[in-house]
């Protein structure tokens, strides 16, 4: 699977500060010459609609809009200025000298305008997804034959989920209705419980010995899963229909908390799974004070309440699917283990949030393939190295006993 299975064209720039300059007057323009391709090098304007989505460390913004592709030198009889006209203040409400500017058209035809702030994490992965090298961004047009040798592996679509994207456009065809029926025939006409889909998943995807590695194809491969079936179940639905506005509401709010919840029990259930295969004693769940459960506790729930058992030689790791302020939540969840670890799925995060983690103890556990935006960060390890800190701790007790 390939990028080209998502978006069929892609174009992009640094923004200028001449641009803005001509946002705060009102002008609502980006310069454009080199989109005329793009657009199919029109020889009149032409008008349509455009979701623009701005991403910095602490905000994600999104707002449609329409617009007019244009030459403004119309008139002129021997020069030409393509312009791109936008009917809104989204960029100029968010968008600084030198951010990343991509116009995307997915494969249904629906244009997106991404905008990157150039001092955030996202840059980075706005680079990584699109195979952007950071020393040709100038204006430049990437066509389907050049997104084909951009392979959509677990990290990118991770990314892109991440980013709020959906997967389902680029993720369709025989694939996803071959998952479908299999899956209909495994678990029938219902959703299956979360930890049967974890462990299908591990089954249909070969094993690379690697935990990190491991971790992100199961969760890519079981998301691939959870669409496919909930594909099969919106087009179901809408051919027999909805009684009333009532029920349909009911319905969508049903399928948005599944979303929601799904992925954080999928990273629990991979992570047992990674915790058995390597060796490790651990415990989910543990109850500790005020009935709080923690994900995992090593080695045990009954070595946490046993006050000679030293808390030096106790772990705590919390799972997360993604950060945002939750990471909060497991400050107070084990009071005896000072030093909190947290698994996360998220590739991008502020460094102050970053530098907020490290001032109250916790050490972010990021799967290596996701964690090119950690590199520099001394409170981040991968999910590997935090296995062999683990095993090597545990060998303390266990020679003990």
């Amino acid at each position: 699977m390939d990028l080209s299975q998502v978006f069929s064209d892609v174009f992009y720039k640094r923004v200028a500060r001449t641009e803005l300059e001509s946002t705060n007057n009102h002008q609502h323009e980006l310069n454009a010459s080199n989109m005329k391709k793009f657009f199919g090098n029109p020889e009149d304007s032409i008008n349509g609609r455009i979701q623009w989505l701005y991403f910095s460390d602490s905000q994600l913004e999104s707002e449609e809009s329409d617009f007019t592709y244009y030459d403004s030198r119309k008139r002129h009889p021997s020069r030409s200025e393509w312009r791109l006209y936008y009917k809104t203040n989204f960029i100029s409400r968010f968008a600084g000298n030198g951010d990343l500017l991509i116009i995307a058209r997915d494969t249904r035809e629906k244009l997106y305008g991404f905008i990157f702030d150039c001092n955030s994490t996202w840059f980075n992965s706005a680079l990584t997804l699109f195979e952007i090298s950071a020393g040709s961004l100038f204006e430049k047009l990437v066509e389907r034959t050049g997104l084909e040798n951009v392979q959509l592996e677990s990290r990118r679509k991770l990314l892109l989920e991440e980013a709020g994207l959906d997967l389902v456009t680029g993720y369709s065809g025989r694939e996803l209705e071959d998952d479908a029926d299999m899956l209909f025939k495994r678990f029938g006409n219902s959703f299956p419980p979360t930890r049967e889909m974890s462990s299908l998943a591990r089954q249909l995807v070969s094993d690379t010995h690697n935990p990190d590695d491991d971790l992100v194809n199961w969760i890519s491969r079981e998301e691939e899963l959870f669409r496919a079936l909930e594909k099969r179940f919106l087009q179901e639905k809408i051919e027999i229909g909805f009684a009333d506005v009532d029920e349909f509401a009911n319905f969508a709010l049903s399928f948005l908390n599944r979303r929601k919840s799904r992925m954080g029990y999928a990273l629990q259930n991979h992570l047992e799974a990674i915790f058995d295969n390597s060796g490790l004693r651990y415990e989910s769940q543990v109850v500790t004070e005020g009935k709080r459960k923690p994900d995992f506790i090593f080695p045990n729930g009954r070595s946490y309440r046993n006050p000679d058992f030293e808390s030096e030689l106790l772990t705590f790791l919390g799972a997360k699917s993604s950060l945002k302020d939750r990471w909060r939540q497991i400050l107070n969840e084990a009071a005896r283990i000072k030093t909190k670890h947290l698994c996360t799925l998220q590739q991008t995060t502020s460094r102050d949030q970053l530098h907020e983690m490290e001032e109250e103890s916790v050490i972010l556990v990021v799967p290596e393939p996701l964690a090119y935006n950690y590199s520099s960060c001394n409170n981040v390890i991968t999910l590997g190295e935090f296995i062999t800190w683990e095993k090597a701790k545990q060998k303390l007790y266990t020679n003990m006993e």
